[in-house]
């Protein structure tokens, strides 16, 4: 009987860490048959909408476009956005991230297009393009990765 009850009581106390790890978020993930995956997070009425593409085609008609960084470099690593839209670079690296537009290290090629410093694990840093042209940036910490943002 005391097993029973033990087993129970490791059912409840299982159950109940989820529910306060999942800390009211509601996470939702849907896959689109052409490879594309979609998260959805809601906090505060709020819903961010990240868009992960296997083969780098994205849906530029988001409000904001986001692009990831790893220790790999920039995914994708050029895209097409609608003059006047964001790009949120969102830093899943071991390092940190500085986003800067080239040549490095002076960035004059869009001087405002550049973080200014550097950022962490899981921050992000977010560009609003106004200017029409083909955008080459990289990460000033580590000038060999790469990516390019064209703005229509």
């Amino acid at each position: 009987m005391k097993g029973i009850i033990a087993i129970i009581v490791i059912i409840i106390v299982i159950i109940f860490g989820f529910l306060i790890i999942r800390d009211g978020t509601d996470n939702t993930q849907t896959s689109i048959d052409n490879g594309q995956s979609i998260q959805i997070t809601e906090n505060d009425s709020i819903a961010d909408i990240e868009i992960s593409d296997i083969t780098a085609n994205i849906d530029t008609t988001a409000e904001i476009i986001f692009v990831t960084y790893s220790d790999e470099g920039f995914t994708p690593k050029e895209i097409t956005v609608a003059n006047g839209q964001t790009v949120r670079f969102v830093n899943e690296s071991s390092g940190n991230m500085w986003v800067a537009s080239d040549t490095h290290p002076a960035h004059t090629i869009l001087p405002e297009f550049d973080s200014k410093k550097a950022v962490g694990n899981g921050e992000n840093y977010e560009f609003t393009f106004t200017k029409i042209g083909k955008w080459n940036y990289h990460n000033h910490i580590k000038p060999n990765l790469i990516g390019t943002i064209i703005v229509e």
